[in-house]
């Protein structure tokens, strides 16, 4: 049972008692507010009753606004504003206008009349059929035209659409006009006049103070003058007046006594709206909403009070559990919150230590995965995706570069934290990759969906020169960029060659790779480029041939003493490749070894002999009949037949065929001029741009069924090869047919 005067649950209430009278002292005050603007409230709601009066108003006129519209382009009013004289007989187009002008007269409310008069004909055409000028005048009750044509004039002057009154000789009352001249060439051909009913208007008064009953008159004006009314107790002639005050004051109301007058402008079509209410009866109801709020606030109080209490209750025993958890004593003085504030802090320090740990431990496996790639221990692209998932190395994107970089000395930096600082320095330069120690040098993987530019490396290298070589030479080397995992240790060669090339022209010098580095260490790599394709395509006679050429070309031109036994182990690589692909798993253990424990140059040649021999002998025994056939028109046939299957890549096709994957690379895109990859893409493309046009498939269903991993790889593709997005496709509106 909870004492009322618990120290947790009294800490627990205080805040809710702070709010609690804060609230009612905001009542208070929004009390005294309300009363205020409930004084103008009347004023609001006559607001919004011109509003609406305004609203209906300005439908029926703009009803009337499109209809002159329509008539202004109607092809026989244009005609008959170009000609000079009066069509003798009057044709048919003519009468069928002023059928349309009378059927629109007759089924809207609140067009009275309507007629257009040319002035160069002196002619009219309305409702009431098509005459001169005086003889429609004169239907219109007006027995003869105004002295001196004064309407007609007035007609002229007009340069926008506009309301006017045109007053009647024979009617105290004058007819409200909606006047729109037609003009052509700056010179009035045509005026269109319609005659607004008043009673109309009227009408829509009555519609609105259903709504608004406090409201005891309605009034629209134009240029001042009071042109309807729903109500009499107020005159037009004080109406008037008052409007005339108001546009002095330019106050939204006007009192007088307990009437109050509330006008408001249209914008459309310019007229004025008054509204008068009596202001003594609305104070009524503000006096009574003011004591309803009165009583609500303190109901609210009691309310809030004992709610606070339970609720203070509730929130506290859960802090009681976790402080019995964490050893408080039930009588501990110790702040309960400054406790619990205590062991989060150490929680959140703890797990910072954690992920500190991890994310090293991250970057010693990242570090001995890039290592076992950089020894060559990895041979094949499988190979290398197992050792990945093994160290937990995920590479998102296709293409890969390595960058070198080392001393004279080849010393590596001092401490344990270079790692970290060389994934920063990367990071500041939008890259990313693996980074380790290897062999002296400091040694970084790129990643990257394209390759990077050379500004981009050169100035990411130089930062990292001058962070860990300060004051020392150094130097660094970029590799060539690749898209094949078992690529990587080449980009690792092409950038050492490139690190011996580099020219002490400054103290960091950075330089790219390019052929005629590997020239000077490795002989001429155009020789050992030929032997490598002639093994890619199990072509190995020709191999064979030209060993001599190999030999006295290749291994032994180099002018560095290590490369001799460098370019020996490449070469021993690329026939232990050959010979797991085409012997068994024990014989192309025993070429590796053959190979491997040669002592001279020329048992070394001798053996090299052997082994292609077998090669050669071997797979012309085991050379199935689709060998015949060249190896890029089978790859192509593959992809066409199952470019669907995400799995489907330069990998599993280079496996069906028994080829490697730098070779069917290079072959097929001799052969289609474009890379397996790309022309793969293509199809995948292609396929889903009939899904997104022809079915209402969504995008990522698209994407798995046209081949993709994922929904983002697909965008990111189709973007790249279309120059627009899925979405965006599927938006365009379909290309209209060429004319024939």
């Amino acid at each position: 049972m909870y004492r009322f005067f618990d120290k947790q649950v009294l800490r627990v209430m205080r805040p809710y008692a702070v709010i609690i009278s804060f609230c009612l002292l905001l009542c208070a005050s929004v009390g005294m507010y309300v009363l205020r603007q409930l004084e103008h409230s009347v004023v609001t709601s006559n607001e919004s009753m011109n509003a609406l009066v305004q609203s209906a108003v300005d439908r029926r006129l703009d009803e009337l606004y499109r209809y002159s519209v329509t008539l202004e382009l109607n092809n026989t009013n244009i005609s008959l504003k170009t000609r000079s004289s009066i069509p003798q007989p009057i044709s048919a187009p003519v009468y069928r206008l002023y059928d349309s002008i009378r059927d629109f007269v007759d089924s809207n409310a609140l067009a009275q009349g309507l007629y257009i008069y040319y002035p160069a004909l002196d002619f009219s055409v309305g409702n009431l059929g098509c005459f001169s000028a005086d003889a429609y005048r004169a239907l219109q009750t007006i027995p003869q035209r105004e002295p001196d044509g004064k309407w007609t004039s007035q007609l002229m002057q007009i340069e926008e659409p506009t309301l006017l009154l045109d007053q009647r000789p024979q009617t105290e009352e004058a007819v409200l006009c909606y006047v729109r001249p037609q003009k052509i060439d700056r010179s009035c051909r045509a005026v269109m006049v319609m005659e607004i009913d008043r009673q109309a208007l009227i009408q829509v008064f009555s519609q609105a103070q259903e709504l608004f009953p406090e409201a005891f008159q309605l009034s629209i004006l134009l240029d001042g003058e009071v042109i309807a009314s729903k109500g009499d107790e107020v005159d037009a002639a004080t109406v008037e007046t008052m409007f005339a005050q108001w546009n002095q004051e330019n106050d939204h109301a006007l009192t007088h006594g307990d009437t109050a007058v509330y006008f408001s402008r249209s914008m459309l079509s310019g007229l004025y709206y008054a509204s008068f209410y009596n202001a003594g009866s609305t104070m009524r109801t503000v006096r009574t909403t003011i004591a309803i709020c009165a009583v609500c606030a303190l109901l609210t109080l009691l309310i809030g009070f004992v709610g606070t209490f339970y609720v203070s209750i509730l929130n506290v025993r859960p802090v009681r559990k976790l402080l019995h958890r964490l050893g408080a004593q039930e009588n501990d003085e110790t702040d309960a919150y400054e406790l619990l504030t205590e062991r989060v802090d150490q929680l959140m320090q703890a797990n910072e230590q954690s992920s500190q740990r991890i994310f090293e431990h991250q970057m010693l496996l990242d570090s001995n995965f890039f290592v076992t790639l950089l020894r060559g221990e990895l041979r094949s692209e499988s190979a290398v995706v197992l050792a990945a998932n093994r160290y937990g190395v995920v590479f998102s994107e296709p293409m890969f570069q390595v960058l070198v970089a080392a001393n004279e000395k080849r010393t590596l930096p001092d401490g344990d934290g270079w790692q970290r600082t060389i994934y920063e320095t990367m990071a500041a330069h939008n890259v990313e990759g693996l980074c380790t120690a290897f062999r002296g040098r400091l040694c970084i993987l790129l990643n990257s969906d394209k390759p990077y530019s050379q500004p981009v490396l050169q100035s990411l290298c130089q930062d990292i020169m001058n962070l860990y070589y300060p004051n020392e030479p150094a130097a660094a080397g970029i590799g060539t960029c690749c898209d094949s995992l078992t690529a990587i240790i080449t980009s690792y060669h092409c950038a050492c060659w490139a690190l011996l090339a580099c020219t002490p022209d400054c103290a960091h010098p950075v330089c790219v790779y390019s052929p005629e580095h590997a020239q000077g260490h490795h002989g001429d790599a155009r020789v050992m480029q030929n032997f490598c394709n002639f093994i890619y395509q199990k072509s190995y006679a020709q191999a064979r041939n030209m060993l001599p050429q190999l030999y006295e070309e290749y291994l032994t031109s180099g002018v560095v003493p290590s490369a001799d036994l460098m370019r020996q182990q490449a070469v021993t690589s690329l026939l232990a490749d050959a010979a797991c692909e085409t012997l068994s798993d024990g014989d192309a253990a025993e070429v590796t070894r053959v190979l491997s424990t040669a002592q001279s140059a020329k048992e070394y040649r001798q053996r090299m002999e052997l082994v292609l021999e077998r090669l050669d002998k071997q797979q012309n025994h085991n050379a199935p009949e689709k060998q015949k056939y060249p190896v890029t028109a089978r790859a192509k046939q593959i992809i066409d037949e199952s470019y669907t299957d995400p799995l489907m890549g330069l990998y599993l096709v280079s496996e069906q065929l028994n080829v490697s994957n730098s070779y069917l690379s290079t072959a097929f895109k001799n052969a289609y001029g474009v890379s397996l990859v790309q022309y793969l893409n293509r199809l995948r493309v292609e396929h889903a741009k009939k899904l997104i046009l022809e079915t209402p498939m969504s995008i990522k269903e698209i994407a798995l069924a046209s081949g993709f991993s994922s929904d983002i790889n697909f965008i990111r593709v189709f973007k790249k090869q279309e120059n627009t997005t899925p979405s965006m496709l599927r938006k365009k509106p379909p290309e209209e047919p060429a004319p024939a």
